[in-house]
C-alpha cells in the first residue's frame, strides 16, 4: 500500500533539534558580538519565536505511517491501528515545506478526538490536490464511513490562506523592526 515519507525520522527527530540550536545559538552570538543592529536583533527574535510555535509541535504528532485493506497503521513505539471509519478528515496544507498531512480521528480508547501529522513521499505530492496517499485514505473514508461527507473535509486553501493570515503579524513585526529600527 502506501507509507509515509522516509524524511518522516529527520523532521521529527533532528529537524525541530537543529532549528533550535541553529537558529538560537545564531541569536545569541548575535547578541554577544553586538556587531548587529539592535533592529535586526529585535526582528531576527520575532521570527524565531514564530518558528519556535511552529515547530514545537512538530515532534508530538509527526507520526510515521502506512495504509492497510483495514486502516492506517502508526510505527513506531506505539503501533495502533486506526480503521477509516474513525478518520473524521485529512488535511493539508499546501506551499508550507514540508507538507504536512493532518489526519483527524476518533479514538475508540480514550473516547477522545485526536490529530497526527505525516509526510507524503516527494514522487506523490501534487499542489493544490490530493496526493496518492490522502485520496487513498478518502477513498477508504468513504466506503467504510456512512457519515463521511466530502463538504466537512477542511479546505486546503482555506488552510493556506489561515496560515498566511496567522504569520501575518510576525511577519509585519519582523519587518518593522527591520526597516524602522
Amino acid at each position: 500500500m502506501y507509507n509515509s515519507s522516509n524524511q518522516t525520522l529527520f523532521f521529527k527527530y533532528f529537524f525541530p533539534l537543529l532549528f533550535i540550536f541553529g537558529f538560537g545559538a545564531s541569536f545569541l552570538a548575535n547578541n554577544f558580538v553586538g556587531e548587529a543592529p539592535d533592529n535586526f536583533k529585535n526582528a531576527f527574535a520575532v521570527v524565531f519565536i514564530w518558528f519556535l510555535l511552529i515547530y514545537a509541535q512538530m515532534p508530538f504528532r509527526l507520526k510515521i505511517i502506512s495504509t492497510s485493506d483495514s486502516g492506517i497503521i502508526i510505527k513506531g513505539r506505539e503501533r495502533k491501528l486506526i480503521p477509516y471509519s474513525d478518520i473524521e478528515s485529512v488535511s493539508k496544507y499546501d506551499l508550507a515545506g514540508p507538507m504536512f498531512m493532518t489526519i483527524k480521528y476518533f479514538d475508540q480508547k480514550s473516547g477522545d478526538t485526536k490529530k497526527i501529522c505525516f509526510l507524503p513521499s516527494h514522487s506523490q505530492k501534487r499542489t493544490m490536490a490530493d496526493d496518492k496517499i490522502t485520496a487513498y485514505i478518502k477513498k477508504k473514508m468513504k466506503d467504510e464511513n456512512p457519515k463521511y461527507r466530502e463538504e466537512n473535509q477542511p479546505s486546503n486553501t482555506k488552510n493556506f490562506f489561515i496560515l498566511m493570515l496567522v504569520s501575518l503579524p510576525f511577519s509585519v513585526t519582523a519587518f518593522s523592526f527591520f526597516i524602522f529600527g
